[in-house]
């Protein structure tokens, strides 16, 4: 049985409606090293992203990241920590071409855990890679993890949609894990896993 995704969803409306808008990117004077606005900036304008270019820039990202982190059987399906702010059009790209390239992100905001806490949390899923934005405080996690600083999106390099085979799309089982979000640990102190399932996305 095959199964709606968030990346089909993609997939399907880069087809249908090419030219239409997926987001509108805020411009500013300047930004932070994570991408996001220093406080009191204002916009100074818009950069428009259709749903054809958000779709070419997730394929970029998943090439890069199988030539990065490798690929075949032993890595099909891997948990890659992904530990970024999620405020970012670069952090949806990402996060989205790790999921089409077979990888299974578990994402962290940056923004509301300790390095103490993202390490622990990490460990729970055994994870060897993380993937992190610019600002992430990672040196702790260096002798514990492979560690791999997020690119901006314009860093990526461009592929032909053609040239990669998407190992997420041949997934067939709904009970497979497509993404690992994590409580707000609000009630013990601490983020607990959340696995999302092919057969609960869709």
């Amino acid at each position: 049985m095959t199964y709606n995704s968030h990346v089909t969803f993609i997939q399907s409306n880069a087809t249908r409606f090419t030219r239409r808008l997926a987001f509108k990117l805020p411009q500013f004077e300047v930004n932070d090293k994570d991408g996001t606005p220093t406080p009191h900036q204002e916009i100074i304008g818009w950069k428009h992203v259709t749903y054809a270019r958000f779709y070419r820039d997730i394929i970029s990202s998943a090439e890069y990241w199988l030539k990065t982190l490798g690929q075949g059987p032993h890595m099909y399906s891997s948990v890659i920590g992904l530990w970024t702010s999620g405020m970012v059009y670069r952090d949806f790209v990402h996060l989205f071409g790790l999921t089409m390239a077979g990888f299974v992100p578990q994402t962290l905001n940056l923004r509301d855990c300790s390095v103490e806490i993202a390490m622990e949390y990490f460990k729970l899923s055994n994870i060897v890679h993380i993937i992190y934005a610019p600002t992430a405080p990672i040196e702790q996690l260096k002798n514990r993890f492979q560690v791999h600083e997020l690119i901006d999106v314009e860093q990526l390099p461009l592929v032909n949609e053609t040239i990669i085979s998407s190992p997420f799309s041949k997934q067939e089982n709904g009970d497979d894990t497509v993404m690992i979000y994590h409580t707000s640990g609000s009630t013990s102190g601490k983020p607990k896993l959340v696995p999302y399932t092919r057969k609960w996305i869709d």
